[in-house]
């Protein structure tokens, strides 16, 4: 009987967590859909309107650490119950704007508020509640991300074109205030539920073992800052390809129509990538886990680099396609072997700052490369660099696990 129930929280657990980030991710993803439609109504500009998004990737990046910190002390239900309220809420108010600065209070603060709540707390839940499968599990919830990211854009589209903008915001912000806080009941640790036992895995970097808590100190070692660097590396990485490979490819010759079917092969092969690298890691270890796509990454970097005819091309989303999704599990799987779970949350917080301010220096440093020289190669190659230097960085991590 306490298996079926323990069982039956994982089951819940997973498909809970899984289902929020794929319903926050991907109407977060969704805001391009709606730059043409406000620009047009109000006159604003695309920088206007990229503002908002930019102030919303800063506001997602720090509050993390706040809300990893507090889903540590309260637990994840009732730290998601309130981001999703701010979720849906924020989309409502946003379907009601008339001025540049409310846009950048909705969308900018509350609806990212609403999503930092996210990444930090649920996989700091679910590291805290599988003692085998881990890294597979944490693959599954965080493979959210693409499916959402593939399946809510188009939807919202065919809302914008049968309804306009205002009212397919409205109607997306009132299914998330009604169906994200009710996922949110699903999310409990362990120990919050009765007749379970409290669980949860820290291992060696090359072999997962149980155990129950560590400490969080280790953030002003230098595993710590070897860990935020190795999450730089790959937020950089990441959004310099995705954002300037489209206007690369058809600079090189790929017409546009094939370069933007280019990120449909990224986003399918991202969900296979997290998965296996999740199973990986519970095979291997994160760390060999995580080098592997790091490897990855350097090779499909260097032929991007390389390549100077359209065919060449084809091949960077295949090959990219598969660490673009493992990459983002690294704070997930490697620092619950490093630092324990006691304090997963806030410590998982801290690390996706560095992937978060990689993801925005990247894109600018690329364009400003751009236009200086007419050419993406000196950018390209920064990349492989710091590919090469996020598999150094992985691989010069300690083997031994804390625990506290």
């Amino acid at each position: 009987m306490g298996r079926i129930k323990t069982l039956l929280h994982e089951y819940k657990l997973i498909v809970s967590a899984f289902f929020i980030m794929a319903v926050v991710w991907g109407t977060f993803y969704s805001f391009g859909a709606l730059f043409k439609p406000i620009s047009l109504e109000f006159g604003w500009t695309r920088v206007m309107m990229s503002g908002a998004n930019a102030l919303a990737v800063l506001t997602i990046g720090w509050l993390g650490i706040v809300m990893g910190k507090l889903a540590d002390r309260f637990g994840p239900r009732i730290i998601l119950t309130f981001c999703g309220l701010s979720f849906g809420l924020g989309h409502l108010l946003l379907s009601q704007i008339t001025a540049l600065w409310q846009l950048y209070l909705l969308y900018g603060v509350m609806i990212a508020l609403g999503t930092s709540g996210t990444y930090a707390p649920l996989v700091s839940t679910v590291a805290r509640s599988f003692r085998q499968k881990t890294g597979l599990m944490i693959g599954i919830v965080i493979s959210g991300v693409g499916v959402g990211t593939v399946a809510v854009p188009p939807l919202v589209t065919q809302l914008l074109s049968s309804y306009g903008w205002r009212t397919s915001v409205g109607i997306v912000g009132l299914l998330a205030a009604l169906l994200l806080p009710l996922a949110a009941q699903f999310l409990k640790y362990p120990s919050q539920v009765a007749g379970l036992p409290q669980s949860g895995v820290v291992g060696d970097l090359n072999k997962t073992v149980p155990a129950a808590r560590a400490s969080f100190t280790g953030r002003k070692t230098r595993q710590f800052w070897t860990l935020c660097a190795i999450s730089f590396c790959s937020g950089f990485n990441i959004q310099v390809a995705i954002v300037h490979f489209i206007p690369h490819a058809t600079d090189v010759g790929l017409s546009a129509a094939a370069a933007a079917s280019s990120l449909t092969i990224i986003g399918a092969l991202g969900i296979a990538g997290r998965l296996a690298t999740g199973f990986a890691s519970d095979k291997l270890g994160p760390r060999l886990s995580v080098s592997a796509n790091f490897i990855l990454l350097s090779i499909a970097l260097l032929w991007l680099l390389l390549a100077s005819k359209p065919w060449m091309l084809y091949l960077f989303p295949v090959i990219f396609g598969f660490p673009y999704g493992g990459l983002t599990l690294t704070g997930a799987l490697i620092a619950p072997a490093l630092f324990g779970l006691r304090e997963l949350g806030a410590l998982l917080g801290f690390i996706s700052v560095g992937y978060f301010i990689g993801a925005a220096i990247g894109p600018v440093m690329a364009g400003y490369i751009f236009d200086a020289t007419g050419r993406y190669q000196g950018v390209f190659l920064i990349c492989v660099l710091l590919a090469m230097a996020g598999l150094a960085l992985t691989l010069s991590l300690k083997t031994s696990a804390r625990r506290a």
